[in-house]
């Protein structure tokens, strides 16, 4: 059986790949395909908490204690063996975007090829998909925002040595390596061209699935910083921990911004400078593996213009463009919602700067 292992990276499409893998999981075993799923995961991520150390595991997976983790693990892969040795498929497809890291780690490199060989996995495939370093930088600041009050510094785009870790120990495996960029993609998506490499012929049932299902969408650079403030007002103890709070406040952020009409959020010009030219990664990821950012300068990089690290502090405004009217704007409309019949979020907003006026 032919294995294709998704290992992401993180950002670039990977949720909504699995969840339309996984709404079609019927109609692809029908025609030779396995996409493995155990209860209402989407993803194969535990095959990532099995080989990745506890303490870097994936936060999701932290909630659990290292004993409940690793119980659940074992499940994992009796059930992954069980439904593998049991369907006569000629492609199996994992997928999880945790896997991405591993690279990092030989001990987990080993590891994994370890555990795929006990689940009946031999010379697997991978395939990896890369996002550009200021527009990666972007989307993950605002992933760790609904998480936490904090965000990472920008930093020097480097991921190649992932990706040749991963290529050199599984050495007799085909590694592609592929640009997420609308542009670039076949059918301007992830889900079509996944599809499009692997079974062509199916591309047409999956995307039908991919219609069904809600993606992640992002938030204007003002949704970014209410976000940050209810976090640090609410939950500045919880930091790498979502909740059912948070979650509500995001989808009513989201509900105003669509309202306003407000735009996608953009990083401040020397924040996306630093971010796109801090170092020589972009070339050897087009050197290595072919990849070519659009829009980006790459004689900059190659004779070493790089450019100077920005002063940033801890606040979103720090990295992204806000606009201070469109910021009232939405405290406005939000103390017009249902948020002004909770007292504590009421008063919360009021005390904000740009929440006295609104």
């Amino acid at each position: 059986m032919k294995t294709i292992i998704h290992i992401g990276m993180p950002k670039t499409g990977s949720t909504a790949l699995q969840k339309a893998l996984c709404g079609a999981r019927k109609e692809l075993a029908k025609n030779g395909v396995l996409y493995p799923i155990q209860g209402k995961q989407v993803n194969h991520g535990l095959l990532a908490g099995a080989v990745r150390p506890y303490e870097v595991a994936p936060r999701r997976f932290r909630r659990f204690s290292e004993q409940e983790l690793n119980s659940r693990v074992e499940v994992f892969l009796e059930n992954l063996k069980s439904q593998i040795s049991g369907h006569d498929s000629d492609l199996l497809i994992l997928s999880s975007e945790y896997l991405w890291p591993v690279g990092q780690y030989h001990a987990g490199l080993e590891k994994l090829q370890f555990l795929l060989k006990q689940v009946g996995i031999e010379n697997p495939e991978f395939v990896a998909y890369v996002r550009g370093p200021s527009s990666y930088y972007l989307s993950a600041t605002q992933q760790r925002l609904r998480a936490s009050s904090t965000f990472r510094q920008p930093g020097n785009y480097n991921i190649t040595a992932n990706l040749d870790a991963y290529s050199e120990f599984f050495s007799n495996s085909k590694f592609s390596v592929r640009l997420f960029n609308r542009e670039a993609l076949v059918g301007g998506d992830i889900i079509s061209d996944f599809m499009s490499l692997h079974r062509p012929d199916l591309q047409g049932i999956v995307s039908k699935a991919a219609k069904k299902i809600s993606t992640n969408e992002s938030l204007s650079a003002e949704g970014m910083v209410l976000m940050q403030q209810f976090r640090r007002h609410f939950y500045a103890d919880q930091d790498d921990r979502i909740n059912k709070q948070t979650l509500r406040f995001i989808n009513q952020l989201r509900r105003v911004e669509k309202r306003l009409n407000l735009p996608r959020p953009m990083l401040r010009p020397e924040v996306a400078e630093y971010t796109d030219y801090s170092g020589t990664g972009p070339l050897e990821l087009r050197d290595r593996y072919g990849i070519v950012f659009p829009n980006l300068d790459y004689s900059r990089l190659e004779r070493g213009e790089f450019a100077k690290k920005p002063q940033v502090g801890g606040d979103v405004q720090d990295v992204v463009q806000v606009s201070d009217e469109q910021l009232e704007q939405m405290v406005s409309r939000l103390l017009r919602t249902y948020l002004s019949l909770n007292p504590t979020l009421r008063i919360w907003l009021r005390s904000l700067p740009f929440g006295k006026t609104a």
